[in-house]
């Protein structure tokens, strides 16, 4: 069956390898039959019937027109000129062979109208196929048609043009406006590139470019200048196209979409750090990891991949432990991850408020635990700024806080960055909190532009000084006397002061004399393990 729908393929779409054999078929047969039906004894016997064979390839290869011609010329080739009986030497009449002329012109006509209607058709499939529905530009079916996308390539350059800002473009303009901008831009790269260049839209934001080697050494170096000098218009209005380009160059033959997947991870670290082309490197494969890590965390979840380790807290005066902050950690293969490496990319996404969830239930197991050897121990976690848009999240956090009546003992931990992203947002969020109990510490304070206006208007309860600082405070005089500003303003507005990245008693000392309240570092613990921290509370109780 794949055989017979290749074939018929193969027939509508008139190939050219083998068609000119097909043109002298058609020129040799039409004489050829004639002679058959004249050596054969004359049209009395039915060897005229062969004649349909050189009517229809005409009507096939020339279409109706073709098959006009072909049937009147065998109509009169096989009419006046030929006899009955080529033996008696009789002669047809005229009614006979003029019927006979009007058959094989209203054969060769039909013929040639079904094959053109076929191929037609056909072509209008082809289009559909190459073509995006939307834009009508070439697409990646286009491409292939073109080039094999399975075979390797050595000397093709693949490029990646991604639109940045397609969100607010789509909603400014609507999408039948956005994708005349899309055509706009096709035609512009056109334009600037060179006339070799295979130019295809791969979705609504992205443009894949296939380059020889030689046209992209040739090609404009101010490719970029140039398309940004174009004003793209929608709606009338100017636009302003924020676009990335990624390139993936020859160094090994490799197969097209191998090429083109670089590329697109050459534009999306072009995007990420403001860059307006990157040259594809292995090492940026790394934003490949991130997105593959980012599909496996639900299931990280689910098959129990990820941990709580704990930080202490200690009180400076009396070096004692007074709290603990949950930290995550996710046990992907043969290694451990930390928050960095997955969290920033989860926060795109609704998997952090998943993740959320579970540390503060998993938090909540756990003090079952620590509160048998320090009743009075307050535990801390970090909120993202993903959660601050989900009021479900927020919701299910205070029904699990009442519950287990945790909201004297938990206090949330939100870095500046987060606080100011939406303020009004913020406030709420850490109301809620602090109406049921839960007290709030600002993270990372004195790295933002907003840090006094944080203190001002939010419900924060304490400030954490940032590590930073924190390692810097016996190196730097000026670091000194800003941690000991902001000491001094946080106890001037009743907060307590937390300072992170404890790691030696020279550090320690300059805090004691600043007068801070609250201490973390290595000096004292590395982040511990649910049971090592028990074993750690029994040796510093509150």
């Amino acid at each position: 069956m794949n055989k017979e729908r290749q074939l018929l393929k193969q027939i509508i779409s008139k190939p050219s390898q083998g068609r000119l054999l097909l043109h002298v078929l058609a020129l040799v047969l039409l004489p050829f039959v004639a002679l058959i039906v004249y050596q054969s004894g004359g049209t009395q016997y039915a060897y005229l019937h062969a004649m349909y064979i050189p009517i229809a390839l005409s009507a096939f290869l020339y279409g109706w027109k073709g098959g006009l011609l072909a049937g009147v010329l065998a109509g009169l080739i096989l009419g006046p000129l030929m006899p009955v009986n080529v033996d008696t030497g009789q002669m047809q009449s005229f009614t006979n062979w003029f019927y006979r002329l009007l058959s094989f012109t209203s054969l060769g006509v039909m013929v040639g109208f079904l094959f053109d209607f076929l191929y037609k058709q056909y072509q209008s499939m082809q289009d559909q196929n190459t073509h995006n529905n939307d834009t009508g530009l070439p697409n990646f079916n286009f491409y292939k048609a073109k080039f094999n996308v399975e075979e390797k390539h050595s000397n093709r350059v693949a490029m990646t043009l991604q639109i940045n800002n397609y969100e607010p473009l789509v909603i400014l303009l609507g999408r039948e406006s956005y994708y005349e901008v899309l055509k706009n831009l096709y035609e512009n790269i056109k334009l600037i590139l060179p006339p070799k260049a295979v130019i295809i839209q791969v979705d609504s934001r992205r443009f894949w470019i296939d380059l020889s080697h030689e046209d992209y050494e040739a090609m404009n170096t101010e490719f970029t200048k140039d398309l940004e000098d174009k004003t793209f218009y929608g709606e009338h209005v100017p636009l302003y196209l924020d676009f990335s380009l990624g390139f993936s160059l020859p160094s090994k033959p490799k197969i097209t979409l191998e090429r083109f997947n670089e590329s697109d991870i050459a534009a999306l670290h072009a995007k990420n750090n403001a860059l307006k082309y990157v040259v594809f490197h292995q090492a940026h494969k790394k934003d490949q990891l991130l997105i593959k890590r980012l599909g496996e965390l639900p299931l990280a979840l689910k098959n129990e991949e990820l941990f709580l380790v704990y930080q202490p807290l200690l009180d400076i005066k009396t070096k004692k432990t007074v709290g603990l902050e949950a930290l995550i950690r996710w046990q992907y293969k043969d290694q451990i991850l930390t928050p960095n490496e997955f969290i920033p990319l989860a926060e795109e996404t609704r998997v952090i408020d998943q993740i959320t969830e579970w540390v503060l239930k998993q938090l909540i197991e756990d003090y079952q635990d620590f509160s048998k050897v320090a009743p009075k121990i307050k535990m801390a976690m970090n909120i993202s700024q993903r959660n601050l848009f989900d009021p479900s999240l927020i919701e299910n956090m205070i029904t699990e806080i009442k519950k287990h009546d945790m909201a004297d003992k938990l206090e949330i931990e939100m870095t500046e960055s987060t606080l100011m992203l939406n303020r009004a947002m913020t406030q709420s969020f850490l109301e809620s909190f602090r109406h049921i109990g839960v007290k709030s510490i600002l993270d990372d304070f004195g790295t933002g532009y907003s840090s006094l206006s944080c203190l001002r208007d939010l419900p924060v309860d304490k400030v954490k000084i940032d590590r930073d600082f924190t390692l810097n405070i016996n190196k730097n005089h000026d670091t000194k006397l800003l941690v000991k500003a902001i000491v001094d303003l946080a106890h001037y507005m009743n907060l307590d002061v937390i300072a992170e990245g404890v790691e030696d008693e020279e550090i320690l000392a300059e805090l004691e004399e600043l007068d801070c309240d609250y201490i973390q570092g290595f000096l004292f613990s590395m982040p511990l393990s649910r049971q090592e921290i028990i074993a750690y509370l029994k040796k510093n109780l509150t």
